[in-house]
């Protein structure tokens, strides 16, 4: 697209203020659009103003003494100097002119605003009192029989409310751009201007029609001077007409040859062009498809309910204008349904843990004052676009035989194999479903072969207990990809503000509103696919690629450990089956261990432990000579160094190592202002240490000759002096940290230490994973037991939680130390698959992921992907498989739903596009449709209008096609368009692993002839997915300003 045809960003060029230096500008600097540089001109502004309200250029001409002026058009000089000016608009409105000539350059301007001068001022006129007679019909021009219209023709417009002295000539003044209040001799219309504006803020800023009528009154006669007849009850009229005017247009009824009387239910509604309509959007086959790809065509519809849609008890008899139409439902079979005797009294059973609202306010009764309570409304989870025929008023709360009628009423539009509906109860809700469907018409009940699958949205089932989180989550069932289900709450953004208005409507015109929002919210939707769905799949690109690496990794790790990950999978597989049938499994392999424990059992732990620990972090190497090495450290034996086995001599290197570690961190948490007995304290445990370094030194300098040139003598004693201060910055020279030429001296030590800095690393890991597990469980015991019980009880937790952050902490500084000399002694070796980079602010969490974590987005740290390999209790073995086995399925899952939301998002795409080219074709056939009973201009106009909406249905799908082609290219993917013919065998490449894997088994337990092309073409795309780049989004920029979308779906006319 060319730059002449952007928008200018900015007038700054038109600022006579002259540019700034090349400084950066503070913010307190007025810029050259600030409102600073209209002050001095403010004067001046005034006075153009005040110039408006005279003569302006025509002073000259006239004698203010005489108040004489000529007319600018004729030259005269009217009697009585009664010059007029048009205020509406015209080029030479400015101009002042008599009466005549006011009155014929308006003959076909009606509705301008006209003012007159009375000798001090211009006053308020009407082209009514100047003699203007208007003439309907025959294009403007005169009427050789005209019919006198009624003497106080009112029009209602933008511009304000005009009186009329009009001529009819037997045309419909709807030819006329006017809309009648009546249709018997009117004397009142309203624009079509007037009806297009309150149509457009009734959508965007919820307008109603009272506050808009008045603002016409005020902008005409602000002081009420004049005598206006009230028209709100007509406007309210005309407008409910003139928008069940505009979805008959819109839905192509006036080129049917059945007319308005053969509109079926849900017809007027704008379709989701993204979800599958088979014979639209979907390939040929859609219905054999591998169950790796069955999920591309499943429908995702959510259900809830909202209260802020109430409706009074009028006592109107109104009548329906659009029975069943559009979204709301038809009221004759759903209030039959609804008044059956087995209803009246139906109760809720609430069977989950939680106490949900739906099911609370099932059983409260009807609010006095309101026949409604509510509605219940059915969306495309995927998209967020209202369904046909999904909203129904409730009565007396969320009951079942409500929410399944307006979900029945929904699907029975559909046909499709696999419906997956999302409902905050969904696991309440769905367990007699079935049994329930049976008691419903059987043009509402779906067919057999349909499978319909129910969950809980992402954001309800975290108050759900822990059976519907692990059974009804979306995120652990097949096919889903990356599904919210919450989308209807944005819904309900939309409409909670109208509900103070929809409450004062009759019940008709109630429904009739909530269709025209519904059709306004489903287009502006339709218009963000452009630029939501590119976002989505640059982000589905990355998120699948990212879980992937790491759920590879992990698996990696596990097996080579030896952990038999094929029983694992076997739970998961199990588990999916259950739910496929329908049935609720017992145990669910995502389900987390129960980590609970009482506090006193976590202070007795501690308690022991801190008693048996002795900071020996090497203890598990198996050092024989126990005595020796107690001798060596502590420096008992005397001055006499002590020669023991290797292995003691380097774990009692490491045990100084840790103490120094801990000493220096002691140190630096220590306030400068500390007390006489810190200060002792501390001088007391550098002595210690210092001393049994000195001793350890000794023994070191006779198996490591080489450290005696690294270290100070005795004739040193100013750095032996600083080093007793601080014994903390010592360098103990073990063999990681000399070089390789200085290690090779003694080899059989670096081979030592490299076997004791594993186990140390290793050490180090589970006492993270230990306390991180105890942290949790002490969490879940507070939140169970301890919420609001006083500060006391808390105290006591929060301190207990200081001192396992202290431990973790020091288990940290161990493994970094462990991590860093297995790179001195060994860079090339295998452990480094194993022991990877330890970022304290990132990797150190779980089990299981934080409060404010998404589920689909959590990535398990890697340090719950490495088992112990020293042994410990059998039940801490099994704690941690257990974890780990967690982890891994959920890390499974995430993996897989991610890699589904990217053929989603694809699949979507491809459906946008062909639905809109299906849309533009079967407007093409409406256009050359023979309509009977109409006249020429009638069908030239309806034909006419039928190509429009074809070439825009077009040009959308172009625009959307246009620019995601780009931005698949950008990673490294692109889609097979095609048409609605096209064969699922182009959509196969970038199958899920797992699920191609499943499809093949499938396929040639169905087909002897089947082939494994699928699993291979799915693996090899998501190879080649994964090396591509990765892809910031701020790079990949949809240019929605660029078209006028909203003019391009005739949202006017």
């Amino acid at each position: 697209m060319s730059t002449s045809k952007r928008p200018r960003k900015s007038d700054a060029s038109d600022n006579p203020i002259p540019p700034s230096s090349s400084t950066k500008r503070s913010k307190n600097t007025p810029g050259p659009r600030s409102a600073f540089h209209w002050l001095p001109l403010r004067q001046t502004y005034l006075n153009e103003m005040l110039r408006l309200d005279g003569f302006g250029d025509y002073v000259h001409q006239t004698s203010e003494a005489k108040l004489m002026g000529s007319c600018s058009q004729c030259g005269t000089v009217p009697k009585g100097c009664e010059l007029y000016r048009c205020t509406s608009g015209c080029f030479d409105g400015c101009m002042l002119k008599c009466r005549m000539c006011t009155v014929l350059k308006h003959s076909s301007l009606p509705l301008h605003k006209i003012e007159v001068w009375n000798g001090k001022h211009f006053v308020k006129s009407s082209l009514c009192d100047l003699g203007l007679r208007f003439q309907l019909g025959h294009g403007g021009c005169g009427c050789s029989q005209p019919i006198a219209g009624p003497r106080n023709f009112l029009v209602f417009d933008t511009s304000g409310v005009h009186r009329l002295a009009i001529d009819y000539c037997g045309c419909p003044l709807i030819r006329a751009g006017w809309f009648p209040a009546t249709t018997w001799r009117p004397q009142t219309v309203f624009t079509f201007d007037m009806l297009k504006t309150l149509h457009e803020l009734t959508l965007q800023s919820k307008t109603n029609v009272y506050d808009f009528y008045n603002t016409i009154i005020q902008k005409s006669d602000m002081l009420r001077l004049g005598k206006i007849p009230s028209r709100t009850n007509d406007l309210h009229r005309c407008f409910r007409i003139y928008r069940c005017l505009l979805l008959l247009k819109r839905g192509g009824r006036g080129n049917d040859a059945n007319g308005v009387e053969g509109t079926a239910l849900g017809e007027l509604a704008v379709i989701c062009p993204a979800c599958p309509q088979p014979g639209r959007n979907l390939p040929m086959g859609w219905e054999a498809a591998a169950k790796a790809l069955a999920f591309l065509y499943t429908l995702f519809l959510a259900i809830d309910a909202n209260f802020k849609l109430k409706g009074k008890v009028h006592g109107i008899s109104d009548v329906e204008l659009m029975p069943g139409w559009v979204y709301c439902l038809e009221e004759i079979g759903y209030q039959a349904h609804l008044n059956n005797p087995k209803y009246r009294d139906e109760s809720e059973i609430n069977t989950c843990q939680s106490e949900h609202d739906a099911v609370v306010r099932a059983a409260v009764r009807r609010t006095p004052g309101y026949n409604v309570t509510g509605a219940g409304v059915v969306i495309c989870s995927r998209h967020g676009l209202i369904r046909p025929n999904g909203i129904g008023d409730l009565q007396r709360g969320e009951r079942y035989c409500n929410m399944d009628y307006i979900f029945l009423a929904t699907i029975a539009l559909a046909s499709v194999l696999r419906i997956v509906i999302t409902y905050d109860i969904a696991c309440q809700w769905s367990k007699k479903l079935k049994a329930r469907m049976e008691d419903y018409p059987e043009q509402l009940r779906p067919s057999p072969k349909v499978d319909i699958v129910a969950a809980i949205p992402s954001w309800h089932i975290n108050g759900h207990g822990v059976d519907c989180q692990t059974n009804f989550a979306l995120m652990y069932m097949p096919g889903m990809g990356r599904t919210c289900g919450d989308e209807v709450e944005g819904l309900f953004s939309h409409t909670n503000s109208l509900g103070a208005s929809f409450r004062e409507m009759a019940p008709a015109a109630r429904h009739e509103a909530l269709n025209d929002m519904g059709s306004g919210y489903n287009i502006k939707k339709i218009v963000r696919f452009g630029p939501s769905f590119a976002k989505k799949v640059v982000l589905a690109h990355g998120m699948k690629t990212k879980h992937r690496s790491n759920f590879d990794q992990m698996t990696a790790s596990f097996e080579r450990d030896g952990i038999d990950l094929r029983s694992w999978e076997r739970q998961i597989k199990e588990w999916e089956g259950e739910r496929a049938q329908g049935r609720i499994p017992k145990i669910s392999p995502y389900r987390e261990v129960s980590a609970g424990i009482s506090m006193q059992e976590v202070r007795h732990q501690l308690a022991q432990e801190d008693l048996a620990i002795t900071s020996n972090a090497a203890e598990r190497a198996g050092v024989p000579d126990r005595e020796n090495e107690h001798n060596v450290a502590t420096g008992t034996s005397g001055n006499t160094a002590i020669v023991t086995s290797l292995p003691t001599f380097i774990s009692v290197g490491l045990t100084l190592e840790e103490q120094m570690r801990n000493l220096a961190h002691e140190r630096s948490q220590q306030k400068e202002s500390k007390s006489t007995k810190e200060k002792t304290d501390l001088l007391e445990k550098s002595t210690a240490l210092f001393r049994r370094i000195q001793t350890w030194r000794k023994t070191q300098l006779l198996l490591q000759p080489v450290v005696s040139t690294l270290t100070p003598g005795d004739s040193d004693s100013d750095d032996m002096q600083a080093q007793a201060k601080s014994p903390e910055s010592c360098e103990l020279h073990l063999p990681s940290s000399l070089t390789a030429t200085d290690r090779q001296v003694f080899p059989k030590l670096a081979d030592i230490e490299r076997r004791l800095r594993l186990a140390q690393a290793d050490d180090a890991l589970e006492e993270i994973r230990r306390c991180r597990r105890i942290i949790q469980g002490t969490y879940q015991f507070k939140q169970l037991n301890l919420a609001g019980q006083g500060n006391k009880p808390n105290t006591r937790l929060r301190t207990m939680w200081n001192r396992l952050q202290s431990r973790i902490q020091r288990a940290v500084r161990r493994y970094q130390a462990a991590r860093n000399a297995l790179v001195a002694l060994d860079p090339e070796g295998t452990w480094q698959n194993r022991y990877q980079i330890l970022r304290p602010d990132m990797d150190v969490k779980g089990p299981g992921k934080e409060d404010w974590e998404s589920d689909g987005t959590y990535i398990a740290s890697w340090i719950w992907g490495v088992p112990h390999m020293f042994g410990g209790s059998v039940d801490s073995q099994a704690e941690v498989s257990e974890c780990h086995r967690i982890e891994w399925s959920k890390a499974r899952a995430r993996t897989q739903r991610w890699e589904e939301e990217y053929l989603l998002v694809k699949e979507e795409m491809r459906r946008t596009s062909h639905y809109m080219e299906w849309k533009a074709e079967w407007w093409r056939s409406r256009a050359d449709a023979s309509v009977q009973g109409v006249s020429e201009e009638v069908r030239h106009g309806a034909k006419a209008y039928a190509y429009k909406q074809a070439t825009l249905c077009q040009q959308l799908a172009k625009k959307f096609r246009d620019s995601w082609t780009v931005i698949l290219a950008k990673i490294g993917d692109q889609i097979t368009w095609g048409g609605v013919g096209t064969s699922i065998e182009t959509q196969k490449a970038g199958v899920p692993r797992e699920e191609s894997a499943d499809s093949e088994s499938a396929n040639k337990q169905r087909d002897d002839g089947g082939t494994e092309e699928d699993g291979t073409e799915g693996e090899e795309s998501d190879d080649d997915g994964d090396d591509d780049e990765e892809v910031d989004e701020e790079d990949i920029a949809f240019e929605v300003d660029e078209y006028d979308f909203e003019n391009d779906f005739d949202m006017d006319e």
